[in-house]
């Protein structure tokens, strides 16, 4: 008998950064690593990723992530105007929550404070301090990242 798939759903910040990849991919691995009861008996880890698909985030780079260590994915895509349902969806099925933030995004803000109000485990990486710069794109408010 297999044990049961433990369900991470991965968001973040967007940034156009180009270490932004390489930061998931290296923070994935660390924290897998720290699982290795997560494998079953042919040494496959037993995670889902659960993402949701924004380009230039830790969504999409986690889903290649996750494809290249043969891990199974299961994709959010949300349309215009429905991304905080997306978010509370994604938090509802997931066991744990694995957060890059810049600090001020918000719907990866939402996403974190959802994981909060229905008691999941969640891990924050600090974007800022992984990038040691902040992406320096403007924003008027109101606009996403």
């Amino acid at each position: 008998m297999h044990p049961e798939k433990v369900k991470w759903l991965v968001c973040g910040s967007r940034s156009k950064n180009p270490k932004y990849k390489e930061i998931v991919f290296k923070k994935l691995d660390e924290y897998i690593e720290s699982f290795v009861p997560l494998q079953d008996e042919n040494g496959k880890y037993m995670v889902e990723i659960i993402e949701g698909e924004c380009p230039n985030s830790a969504d999409i780079y986690s889903k290649s992530w996750a494809e290249q260590n043969n891990i199974s994915v299961e994709p959010f895509p949300a349309e215009k105007g429905t991304y905080l349902v997306r978010n509370i969806k994604m938090v509802m099925v997931c066991d744990e929550i694995i957060a890059f933030w810049n600090g001020y995004s918000y719907g990866t803000a939402h996403t974190i404070a959802q994981g909060i109000l229905q008691g999941k485990e969640a891990t924050l990486i600090d974007l800022s301090k992984e990038l040691k710069v902040l992406s320096c794109q403007k924003q008027k408010i109101g606009e996403r990242n």
